[in-house]
């Protein structure tokens, strides 16, 4: 009677370390074996077997540089191979048609129906191609996949705020509204950011200052979504002055420049530009001058006090977290219905910022009573003044 074997299959150093390598090939190429979306495959068979032992052969190139590698296995072995991870659990026991991976890399089961969710409403609703590209090869690769609770592809989360303009490049060619807009260089410019490279950029739409159109050299930051489209937080190259452009006002045409600096001075500019944000109202950031005394505190700021009555003192009140200097000072006083009389809503802000937490203020109408300071008091009765004598 044949003695039981005691040795498993595996424990061959040669075959151990083509199963490891296999491993690693799945784990540096997640969704290796799915056919390339861009390839015309309407007269070719699709070995998704194949593409796996291409991968293999380059994986196991740089794992041993010095060519001491395993015997680069056939078709057959790698499925071999494949089915063993699915016994042990390292792959799920199911077909792969789009492509291998393990697990969910390195998020859960549940983390990962979020970030799709995230990453669909990114490419939908906010219109980034690239995220809407990824969203479509992501769905595509985890047809099949066992979520814990329900269809992953539900959208328990939307965001739906949309840009007012085309963003997507094949969109645009697919409607015929191509405008060629920076949106079209958007991948060089997120490169040069990650690369901390300074660009010209051609600036062919100004909505308020004329002198700011043409050629400009910057120090591009970070891409922002706000309200109702893309923007570009970048760096004048000049000055130091921190600007936030809408980018379809931008051109197409990009330069690199020969100016570069460390990540980290990127990451310390774009923490100053979001300093501004926080500290201001809406996307104005003053000139160069003006940043470096806010920066500082040393700029003067205006107090602004606003006496909303209902219906619009309703909303101010709940609204706890508008800005991080303001305050609620809430009448005691109840009026028929109950609700406090009105609020007192006080803020602190930059000059810059005047302009921009008007247009918000009279969104309120009747219901907005500016009490200081005296310069928005005068722009505000001229707003008034303006509004009446067009409706007469």
């Amino acid at each position: 009677m044949p003695r039981p074997r005691t040795t498993h299959p595996y424990s061959d150093r040669g075959t151990f370390e083509r199963l490891l390598i296999l491993i690693a090939t799945l784990a540096r190429h997640p969704g290796i074996g799915c056919p390339d979306p861009d390839q015309d495959r309407r007269d070719k068979h699709h070995n998704a077997l194949a593409l796996v032992q291409h991968q293999w052969e380059q994986v196991a190139q740089a794992l041993y540089p010095d060519g001491d590698a395993p015997t680069p296995p056939s078709t057959p072995t790698i499925e071999r191979d494949l089915k063993l991870l699915k016994q042990y659990g390292i792959l799920q026991p199911r077909m792969y048609r789009w492509g291998y991976y393990l697990g969910t890399g390195a998020l859960s089961s549940d983390e990962l129906r979020m970030a799709l969710n995230a990453i669909e409403t990114m490419g939908q609703d906010q219109g980034d191609s690239t995220y809407r590209q990824v969203h479509q090869r992501l769905t595509q690769r985890l047809k099949g996949f066992q979520f814990n609770h329900g269809d992953a592809h539900y959208p328990v989360h939307r965001n739906l705020n949309q840009p007012v303009s085309w963003t997507d490049p094949q969109e645009m060619i697919e409607k015929g509204e191509v405008t060629h807009n920076l949106f079209q260089a958007l991948p060089q410019v997120e490169q040069a950011i990650l690369q901390s490279q300074a660009l010209c950029l051609y600036r062919r739409k100004a909505m308020y200052d004329a002198t700011h159109l043409g050629a400009i050299a910057v120090w591009p930051l970070q891409i922002v979504y706000y309200n109702i489209g893309w923007y570009l937080l970048y760096q004048n190259c000049h000055d130091d002055g921190l600007v936030i452009g809408r980018i379809d006002r931008f051109g197409e045409q990009i330069d690199r420049l020969s100016q570069t600096r460390s990540l980290e001075e990127q990451r310390q500019n774009l923490a100053r530009g979001h300093q501004l944000l926080h500290l201001g109202w809406g996307l104005k950031l003053g000139n160069a001058q003006e940043q470096r005394l806010e920066l500082e505190r040393k700029l003067p700021l205006l107090d602004i006090k606003i006496r909303f009555v209902p219906p619009g003192s309703k909303f101010i009140i709940e609204a706890v977290k508008r800005h991080p200097t303001q305050t609620l000072d809430i009448s005691p006083t109840k009026g028929p219905d109950g609700e406090p009389t009105h609020v007192d809503f006080r803020i602190k802000l930059p000059p810059r910022s005047l302009d921009e937490f008007h247009l918000w203020m009279v969104k309120y109408g009747a219901a907005a009573q500016v009490l200081s300071p005296p310069v928005l008091k005068e722009k505000h009765a001229q707003w008034v003044q303006s509004l009446a004598q067009a409706i007469t």
